[in-house]
Parts: C-alpha cells; sequence; structure tokens
C-alpha cells in the first residue's frame, strides 16, 4: 500500500482532530455527577446532621438524580461564594434559591421548583410592630436580613426600609436576640431552628400575613452550558413530584402540601 507523503498525513490527522472535537459537546459534563452547591445551612431546606448534608431539597434533589443516572456530589459555602461558584461554573448547580432577574442572567432556573417557601416578618411579643400587609407599616421599625438574600421585588426594592445586614440565618437571631433591630424576616422553619441554637429567644411571635410566598429551586449554571441539562431535570422532577416517595418526604419535615 502506498504510504501518503509527510505533509499530507500531517494534514489528514490535523483534520481527524478538528472533525472529533467538533463532535463532542461543548461542556464535559460527567453524566455520573453533579455537583452542587448550598450555603451553610438552612433547614428543613438542607442542614447537617451526624456530619451528613440532609434535608427536603436534599432528598428530593439526590432522588431526582439518580432518576437520571447521576450521583450528586454537595459542596457546601457562605452564600455569597455559592452564588459566585455558580456564576463562573465552578459548580453545576446551586440551591436553594428564588428566582430573580439578576440571578436569571448567570443561572438557568427549570420550570419546576424544589419547594414553596413563605417569608415573614419576626419580632417579640410584647413589641408594638403591625404588619396589614403592606411594608409601609414597618418603615418605622429597623428590619435585620441576611446579606444576598432575596425577599421578593417589593421588599428588596424598598429603599425606604432601614434594612439591617447579617451574615448568615445564625448571625440573623444572635443579632436579634441582643436587640440590635425589632423585626427580622425569614423562614419559620429556619428561624425557630437558629432561635432554638442561639438560646433565650422566648417571646418570639411571627406576624400575618407572610411577606411572600413563592417556589424555591435548583439553578443550573448558563457558564457550563446546562441548558438540557436543566430540561432534564425539570422533566425528572416533575414525573418524581407525582409520586408517593416525594409526598412521603414533606410530610416527613413537617411539609405536607
Amino acid at each position: 500500500m502506498e504510504r501518503l507523503p509527510v505533509k499530507l498525513r500531517v494534514a489528514t490527522i490535523t483534520l481527524l482532530l478538528i472533525s472529533v472535537t467538533l463532535c463532542q459537546p461543548l461542556v464535559d459534563v460527567s453524566a455520573g455527577e453533579l455537583v452542587v452547591g448550598t450555603s451553610t445551612g438552612y433547614p428543613p431546606y438542607y442542614y447537617m446532621e451526624n456530619g451528613v448534608l440532609t434535608g427536603v431539597c436534599v432528598e428530593i434533589i439526590s432522588r431526582t438524580a439518580h432518576s437520571l443516572g447521576r450521583t450528586v456530589v454537595y459542596k457546601q459555602y457562605p452564600w455569597k461564594r455559592m452564588l459566585h461558584n455558580g456564576k463562573t461554573g465552578r459548580v453545576d448547580a446551586v440551591m436553594p434559591l428564588f428566582k430573580t432577574p439578576e440571578r436569571d442572567t448567570f443561572l438557568i432556573f427549570p420550570e419546576v421548583p424544589l419547594a414553596l417557601e413563605e417569608n415573614h416578618f419576626f419580632t417579640r411579643r410584647a413589641a408594638p410592630v403591625h404588619f396589614s400587609g403592606k411594608l409601609t407599616d414597618i418603615a418605622p421599625h429597623a428590619v435585620g436580613v441576611v446579606t444576598n438574600y432575596s425577599y421578593g421585588d417589593a421588599f428588596d426594592n424598598a429603599t425606604y426600609l432601614d434594612k439591617i445586614i447579617t451574615r448568615n440565618d445564625l448571625n440573623l437571631l444572635q443579632m436579634f436576640k441582643y436587640r440590635r433591630f425589632a423585626v427580622g424576616v425569614g423562614n419559620r422553619h429556619v428561624v425557630r431552628y437558629f432561635a432554638d441554637k442561639v438560646g433565650g429567644i422566648h417571646d418570639l411571635v411571627f406576624l400575618e400575613p407572610p411577606l411572600t410566598r413563592a417556589p424555591l429551586y435548583i439553578a443550573f449554571s448558563r457558564k457550563k452550558g446546562h441548558t438540557r441539562l436543566t430540561a432534564e431535570f425539570a422533566q425528572a422532577l416533575h414525573d418524581f413530584n407525582r409520586t408517593q416517595t416525594y409526598r412521603d418526604i414533606l410530610k416527613r419535615y413537617g411539609m405536607a402540601p
């Protein structure tokens, strides 16, 4: 068999390598592993128990991923770093969080949420705080919030409110205990958990109506090109949400629909 000239052979190999490269996906995503970033604890959605990350969102995500043939690896970061890692593609996805216009620029949100969350204002039983559903009711009081959390567009954009920024949910309750602000805002389950952890808060009350009732999502990194993965996960999550196993998970965490 006649051999090709050296230059022609090099050119042929180069073309073959280019062809193979172009046929590969733009993002090399391991079909067996899904790296999900979380923050440092948001019970009952996710939290550490006996050295293992657990919670309603952890169980739902892990079981949904399993149906797609994937194993989830969870990595915990401070909240701001978690968002940054989703933005830069250091993780495949982050959870759980609200969908906002700003987050939508660097994360892909599936059509199906993980769960619904209500945020309430909380204060002390004897505090002269009233909330009728209008944010102006809260304006006379300093309000404790967690950095980079979203509490709905109306609250987030209410620049007339005196918002005291805290590092995380634990710090929020620590500062509330020492009366750095009269009113805080957060999820009932999460606030009660950290109030018990801090200790010494015996007069905590939640104001009605809730400030927000909105879906929480797992969101996938745009940087990693996860459009198809998001769609596949959304369909699998939709199917899982119709099962008795899903309903049992919610019931176990006191969140039965």
